[in-house]
C-alpha cells in the first residue's frame, strides 16, 4: 500500500510497558517514518508510535474494517487500495 495516511490498524501487541492501549485497540495511521515507525492516532485519543520489530499490529480493510486479507472484500485489492 503507498498510500500510508488513513490505514487503519488493530494492535495486536506493544513493547510499551507504559500505554494504556490494549490489544484489539485500533487506529488511523497519520505518519510513517523513514525507519518505518507507523504514527497512530488511537480511537481513544492517544498516540504511539507502532515499531517494526519490536510491535505487532494487523492492517485492517479500507471498506469492511476486518483484519485486511487477500480476496477480504471485492472492491479493495490484496493491499487495501480501492480497485
Amino acid at each position: 500500500m503507498t498510500d500510508t495516511a488513513s490505514r487503519r490498524v488493530r494492535l495486536i501487541f506493544t513493547a510499551d510497558g507504559t500505554t494504556r492501549l490494549v490489544a484489539g485497540s485500533e487506529g488511523t495511521v497519520i505518519h510513517v517514518d523513514d525507519r518505518g515507525t507507523l504514527h497512530v492516532l488511537w480511537d481513544d485519543g492517544s498516540t504511539l508510535g507502532l515499531l517494526p520489530h519490536y510491535d505487532v499490529w494487523a492492517e485492517l480493510c479500507a471498506r469492511c474494517g476486518e483484519v485486511l486479507v487477500p480476496g477480504c472484500c471485492p472492491t479493495v485489492d490484496a493491499d487495501g487500495d480501492p480497485r
